[in-house]
């Protein structure tokens, strides 16, 4: 039996992963600063209470939540009203505080998660996690508790990483131990020009189109131009092929 598909509701990047995520898969968003990361988790979380009824949780330890509805109100979310009506939590915090919460089980992370049925969860960004250790072998641990607590409610959710420019970029480990990773960039086109690009580089359990793909920020949020690609001779049974295809 087929897992059920989470659609991310953000247009072009349902096309790619044919149809959605999977429930309960978690998903690292990484890339370079200003890539586009938050938006692209807030659009996740907005799409999903407003098209699919689907309550969430934002954890963030770079915001406050002023400054998140501030700045979502760009593109015409209304992220406090969503708060108000009950079907949004946005909790600043620290991340050790933030990991104290998730060690117990009266915290306001496990309330919120239980108490608001909350489905769809961003965490900005676990990047942060090193500000509580430097021990690789303690921070892979501390990710993992985090990852199990989200699985325990069969949540979907992103998690936002940030990844260096130089030779020799950190933070890898957590590439192995999500089910997807979604990959941000904004790099130089020619000389003169810079675009940005989103690959989904994994999705367990999944197909999904590879490459890089095309995206940018509109008025309603971040539209994704999948890539054209040939027609398959035979169509996989059961998926149906995208409307770009060809």
């Amino acid at each position: 039996m087929e897992r059920e598909r989470v659609p991310t509701g953000i247009p072009g990047l349902d096309d790619i992963l044919y149809g959605g995520l999977m429930r309960g898969d978690m998903v690292l968003v990484q890339g370079t600063p200003g890539a586009g990361k938050t938006t692209l988790g807030l659009q996740f979380i907005h799409e999903g209470i407003v098209r699919y009824g689907e309550p969430g949780l934002v954890v963030t330890f770079e915001e406050v939540p002023d400054q998140l509805y501030r700045d979502a109100l760009n593109f015409g979310w209304d992220l406090r009203r969503l708060s108000q009506e009950g079907k949004l939590r946005v909790i600043p915090t620290s991340p050790s505080v933030f990991r104290q919460q998730i060690e117990s089980s009266q915290g306001l992370i496990w309330r919120s998660l239980y108490e608001m049925g909350v489905q769809r969860v961003l965490i900005d960004s676990i990047t942060h996690f090193n500000r509580i250790t430097s021990d690789p072998v303690e921070l892979r641990e501390l990710v993992n508790q985090v990852l199990n607590l989200l699985r325990q409610g069969e949540l979907t959710a992103f998690l936002v990483g940030e990844v260096g420019t130089g030779p020799t970029p950190g933070w890898q480990f957590e590439e192995y131990v999500v089910d997807a990773v979604i990959r941000l960039s904004y790099e130089w086109v020619g000389d003169h020009v810079r675009r940005r690009f989103l690959e989904v580089v994994k999705a367990r359990g999944q197909d999904f189109l590879s490459g890089k793909h095309v995206f940018c920020f509109e008025e309603s949020g971040i539209r994704v131009y999948p890539t054209p690609r040939p027609l398959p001779l035979e169509p996989r049974r059961g998926r149906p092929l995208p409307p770009w295809s060809g």
